[in-house]
C-alpha cells in the first residue's frame, strides 16, 4: 500500500517508442496549491490564564483552495471513469480503439492530490491520458499529450508506464522484446503539456526503473482504485514484483499473438523440418516477469517477455481455443504442468503454459 505523500507540486510524465506515437501538446497553466499554517501565540506576560489558553491552541492549517479532500477528489475522478469516451485522445496517437478502458490512480504531481490515468484499449499500443485537478478538486485538467503503453504484435517494440518513488512525474520505459535493456524517460505535467524531466538507461527491463514502481490497472467497471483514493491511500505493486495470486502463483498478462514457423524461430534454422505454415500462439507479456518452472527435473527461474500458449501443427491443434483471442489482452495463471521445454519444440526454449486457469479477457 503506497501512502499518498505531500510535496511541492510538479506534474506528470511520458516516453516515446520511435514511430509508434507523436506527442503534441497545448500549453496550460497549472496553479500550485498553497497551504497556510496559522498559530496563535499568547504574550509571555499574560500569566497563568494565558499559559492555559496557549496549551489549548492547536496548529490547524487553513483550507486551501481545493484542499486535500480525497473523498471529493475521488468523486471527481469517478465521474471521469464513468464516461472516459467523453475525453478526446490526441489525434496524433497511433492506435485502433477497441472500446475498452482501464484506469489507475497515482501521485504524479507531488501535491498530495493524485492523478488519474485512463488507458484507452487498443490492439497494440494504447494511449494513456493524464487527468489532474486545478485550484479545486472539481476543476479537471485533461492532458493534451498522451503516454503510450503496450506492445507491437510484430517488430518487438514495447512500452510500459511506471509511477515514481518521489511522486513527481511518471516514467515510460521503451524496449525491445529480445532485449533486457531499455530506455526510460520521466515527464512532468505543466498545465496540459507533458515535458521531459530526465532520461536514463535501464539495465534490466524485468526489474524496471530504479526510481519507479509498476502501476496497478483497473477496469472502469471496477471501483476499487477510486474507492482506495477516497480513503487517502493508493494500492500499487512494489518495484520489480510480479502480480501473484493469493496462493503464490504468478499471473501473466499480455496480448495473444500468432506466428508462423519462420516468425516463431526468429531467424533460427528449422530444427526438425516443420512446415512453414505451422501456427504458434504466443502471449506477449505487458512487461517481462520472472517465472519459475520445471525443466528436465530441475526448477529453473528466468525473466521472460513472452510465453507459448499453444500451436496448430499436424500433431496438435489448439486453434479453436486461441485463434479467437488473437489480438486480445488476457490474464491467466499457468498450471502445474507448465514449464521449460528440454527439446527443440518451437518456439525454441520458450516457457510453455499448460494447462492454465483463471483466464480473463480484458
Amino acid at each position: 500500500m503506497l501512502q499518498i505523500r505531500s510535496a511541492a507540486r510538479i506534474a506528470a510524465a511520458a516516453v516515446t517508442v520511435t514511430g509508434a506515437l507523436v506527442l503534441t501538446a497545448c500549453t496550460g497553466d497549472g496553479a500550485p496549491v498553497t497551504m497556510t499554517l496559522t498559530t496563535t501565540v499568547p504574550p509571555e506576560d499574560a500569566g497563568e490564564e494565558a499559559d492555559n489558553s496557549a496549551a489549548s491552541v492547536q496548529e490547524e492549517p487553513e483550507q486551501a483552495t481545493g484542499g486535500n479532500d480525497f473523498s471529493a477528489l475521488a468523486d471527481t475522478y469517478r465521474a471521469v471513469v464513468a464516461d472516459p469516451g467523453a475525453y478526446p485522445v490526441n489525434p496524433a496517437a497511433d492506435y485502433v480503439p477497441d472500446g475498452t478502458y482501464e484506469y489507475t490512480v497515482v501521485e504524479a504531481t507531488g501535491d498530495d492530490r493524485p492523478e488519474l490515468l485512463i488507458k484507452v484499449g487498443s490492439k497494440e499500443f494504447s494511449p494513456v491520458m493524464v487527468f489532474t485537478t486545478g485550484n479545486s478538486v472539481d476543476d479537471v485538467i485533461h492532458s493534451d499529450d498522451v503516454l503510450i503503453w503496450g506492445a507491437r504484435s510484430a517488430g518487438g517494440s514495447r512500452a510500459n508506464l511506471y509511477g515514481t518513488s518521489d511522486g513527481n512525474g511518471l516514467i515510460e520505459m521503451g524496449y525491445q522484446s529480445v532485449s533486457q535493456t531499455g530506455d526510460a524517460q520521466r515527464y512532468v505535467l505543466e498545465g496540459k503539456k507533458l515535458v521531459k524531466s530526465g532520461e536514463s538507461k535501464i539495465q534490466s527491463v524485468s526489474a524496471g526503473p530504479n526510481d519507479g514502481f509498476r502501476l496497478e490497472w483497473y477496469k472502469t467497471t471496477d471501483p476499487s482504485g477510486i474507492d482506495a483514493l477516497a480513503t487517502g491511500n493508493i494500492s500499487q505493486a512494489a518495484p520489480g514484483e510480479a502480480a501473484p495470486m493469493d496462493d503464490g502463483q504468478v499471473r501473466l498478462t499480455g496480448t495473444v499473438t500468432v506466428r508462423n514457423t519462420a516468425e516463431a524461430l526468429k531467424g533460427a534454422p528449422v530444427p526438425n523440418g516443420e512446415p512453414a505454415d505451422n501456427r504458434y500462439y504466443i502471449l506477449v507479456l505487458d512487461e517481462p516477469q520472472e517465472i519459475t518452472g520445471p525443466k528436465a527435473g530441475d526448477r529453473i527461474t528466468k525473466s521472460v517477455a513472452e510465453v507459448k500458449l499453444g500451436e496448430k501443427t499436424k500433431y496438435t491443434d489448439d486453434s479453436a481455443e486461441w485463434e479467437p483471442l488473437v489480438g486480445s489482452r488476457i490474464t491467466l495463471t499457468p498450471g502445474d504442468q507448465s514449464g521449460w521445454p528440454s527439446d527443440t519444440t518451437i518456439p525454441l526454449g520458450l516457457y510453455i503454459v499448460s494447462p492454465y486457469s483463471n483466464l480473463e479477457v480484458h
